[in-house]
């Protein structure tokens, strides 16, 4: 499996990483893929031991204990007992979702900060005022607007669409994962395994969590950044693109339909779901599957964990299943639902007339995230919109496939 290169145009401005981001996301990014392998793993010990059937299940693996440990078959769960442990798996994987968010929020903002941009659209404002006699200095300071507000669109909208994937790829990948654990616990215990390997179960899942998050929250949405800023430059170049329309030059006085914004942002997903010129030499894979898969073993299997065969083992799991076609149409679904609920709320209840300024829309897709995540509370509140995603039908096979793995 190769890594990923996307070579920038020669008159093009390469997106440069944030010189605080590797440190600042790794230490965010670790912090809460420890944090919470670790309560996933004691949340699923507990439930197992705390279950209802928790008697019968002692007496029948105490009577089993008898016989040679080369006998012991795996325990087969009944139809009852697998639907309860999936509808387990679901309530995990919101829990964990919800905690997640936060961060992959503070990733994104940090990858597409427009903290400068808006500072510096303020004092050009400021220095306007001051310099309406100047015509040289107005004209100046006019051109400065324009090409701040171009990268404001653009960061803006690199933003939307990191957190329009981002909270679907990890959504998913959750679920996979959770459901791939959920078994794999079950089916230690059930054996009657003793407690230190029990221990070096949780330590393996914790591993599988970690290495999996720390590299989505700090390579694969950088990856995604740097393809869609290289995009961005290659559209404003090219006279056939949507964006180069009139109607998203931020400046025009005439802005642009509902039905102009959303064909842009279709073709932003066209470029990151399907393969094409810009990134067909990258195995023919989709762009958002560079989100969570890597090219390389993760750092955790490495060196002194290599040798943990059950965290190795999961992971090529998840990996198996992120690049089946059941997954893709999963993505693409939770894609269209989310996109769906994120314009009918926060955009277009903008559009009072047919065209709307496009400066409106860019300044609002700023704070969709921020009104849109939940806050993650002890209390363990249902997390609706993560709900409508689970009863997705491809959502409920893919529980199912993970589950059975």
């Amino acid at each position: 499996m190769s890594s990923r290169q996307y070579p920038h145009g020669r008159n093009q401005r390469p997106y440069r990483r944030p010189r605080s981001l590797t440190s600042t996301v790794f230490q965010i990014s670790t912090t809460a893929a420890l944090a919470y392998g670790t309560y996933q793993a004691a949340t699923w010990a507990w439930n197992y031991f705390s279950s209802d059937d928790q008697n019968a299940n002692e007496a029948q693996e105490e009577s089993q204990s008898t016989s040679s440990s080369m006998t012991r078959k795996q325990k087969q769960l009944s139809p009852m007992e697998r639907t309860r442990r999936i509808h387990k798996c679901r309530e995990e994987t919101l829990t964990a979702l919800v905690n997640f968010l936060p961060t992959l929020q503070s990733c994104i903002n940090e990858l597409n900060d427009v903290s400068k941009i808006t500072k510096a659209l303020k004092q050009i404002r400021h220095d306007k005022k001051k310099s309406l006699t100047n015509s040289n200095l107005m004209l100046h300071l006019e051109r400065e607007e324009i090409s701040l507000w171009q990268d404001m669109k653009m960061r803006s909208l690199m933003q939307f669409i990191s957190f329009l994937y981002g909270h679907c790829m990890l959504f998913l990948v959750l679920t996979v994962q959770v459901h791939l654990l959920g078994r794999r616990l079950y089916e230690s215990f059930s054996v009657n395994l003793k407690e230190s390997n029990s221990s070096s179960s949780s330590s393996s899942h914790a591993i599988v969590l970690q290495s999996t998050y720390t590299y989505m929250f700090e390579s694969g949405l950088h990856t995604i950044s740097q393809s869609l800023s290289s995009w961005f430059h290659s559209q404003s170049q090219n006279h056939n693109s949507t964006f180069s329309n009139q109607c998203w030059n931020m400046m025009d006085p005439h802005g642009i339909t509902k039905s102009q914004f959303r064909k842009g942002i279709m073709e932003i997903r066209s470029f990151m779901e399907h393969t094409d010129d810009i990134n067909s030499h990258h195995n023919n894979r989709p762009l958002w599957l560079s989100m969570a898969v890597q090219s390389s073993p993760p750092s955790s299997l490495n060196d002194n964990n290599y040798h943990d065969l059950e965290a190795k083992y999961i992971l090529d799991q998840t990996w198996d299943i992120l690049e089946s076609p059941l997954f893709q149409s999963c993505l693409q679904q939770c894609v269209q639902t989310t996109l769906d609920h994120l314009l009918s709320q926060y955009i277009d209840p903008l559009f009072l007339e047919e065209r709307l300024p496009l400066v409106k829309i860019i300044t609002k897709l700023k704070t969709i995230p921020t009104n849109f995540i939940p806050s993650p509370s002890l209390s363990l509140e249902p997390y609706p919109f993560g709900e409508i995603l689970q009863n997705l039908e491809s959502v409920l096979d893919l529980g199912d496939l993970a589950f059975a793995f």
